[in-house]
């Protein structure tokens, strides 16, 4: 491709063109499936796609160039146009009956090509953990609290409160959005008492159960079916028939023996240390003796 074209020394004959056009065909064929392997391996990135944690809360304001020229959204599956515009592969497969859908300068879109460049911009665009607190309007005292947040259209999305007993402080890639939104703390939980709600985060939670109406009595795994609410359960449990049951008396001494031996394994680490603390002491004395006596014995030398 880089080499100097050279001119033939003489006219081609019939059995020369022949031979040209051979090659010429078989060049072709070659470049014609390097380039089909070539769109077929860009065809299989496409189904590479970010996992997009909902609600979706931007820390910066997505770039014009990284939006989709159709849909005005954040394009977190790119592809090229034939026309050369930039949209995302909804908008590219968004086809009505028997019809391609228009590009931006109204071409038809017979084809696209991924466009990794831009997916690997938008991969490392920086969020917020989608179990962030985020309010509508920030406080005038406390505004360093506050930072604001975008949606896939660019458009501000409310401030995000940097207080972690609130929500999820954590800000990072969009690519690692998703993972870390399934493993946070903040991530929405059921009620452990099984009353159907729909999972909520930490603190709703805490809020909820201090009303849950399918509070079940500390004697239920000693046998106790009776649920109700939290003051309910209170005056239940002074009377329960369950806790005068033998099971229950168990259980109420073998949690005094594990409290006690939780004291006495506390004692013991507390006296290991002493006596770490005391070895190491006693060490740095006979250091201190054994150069006092080093310094006479140079002393009387």
């Amino acid at each position: 491709m880089g080499d100097r074209q050279e001119w033939p020394d003489r006219a081609p004959s019939d059995h020369d063109s022949d031979a040209a056009s051979h090659e010429s065909a078989s060049v072709s064929e070659s470049e014609t499936d390097t380039e089909t392997d070539s769109s077929h391996d860009e065809q299989e990135q496409i189904t590479v796609d970010l996992t997009l944690p909902s609600p979706l809360y931007l820390a910066e304001k997505p770039k014009k160039s990284l939006l989709c020229v159709l849909c005005k959204k954040l394009c977190t599956k790119p592809v090229v146009a034939p026309c050369g515009h930039l949209i995302c592969h909804t908008c590219a497969t968004t086809t009505g009956e028997g019809e391609q859908p228009p590009s931006h300068c109204k071409q038809p879109i017979n084809y696209t090509v991924v466009n990794l460049a831009i997916l690997c911009q938008v991969a490392d665009s920086l969020v917020y953990c989608p179990h962030a607190h985020v309010v509508e309007h920030r406080t005038a005292k406390a505004h360093k609290q506050f930072q604001p947040v975008y949606d896939v259209y660019g458009k501000k999305a409310g401030w995000v409160q940097l207080v972690a007993k609130q929500g999820c402080t954590t800000k990072l890639t969009l690519q690692n959005a998703h993972a870390h939104s399934v493993s946070c703390a903040f991530s929405p939980k059921p009620c452990p008492n099984a009353c159907g709600i729909t999972p909520v985060g930490p603190h709703q939670l805490m809020v909820h159960l201090a009303e849950c109406n399918q509070t079940p009595c500390k004697y239920a795994p000693f046998g106790c079916s009776t649920r109700g609410l939290p003051a309910e359960m209170s005056v239940h449990q002074a009377t329960c028939p369950t806790a005068s049951s033998p099971l229950v008396m168990q259980g109420h001494l073998l949690s005094s023996m594990h409290m006690g031996l939780t004291r006495m394994l506390e004692q013991f680490h507390r006296v290991s240390d002493t006596l770490a603390n005391m070895e190491r002491r006693q060490k740095e004395l006979e250091h201190l003796m054994a150069g006092l006596q080093a310094r006479q014995a140079q002393a009387q030398a």
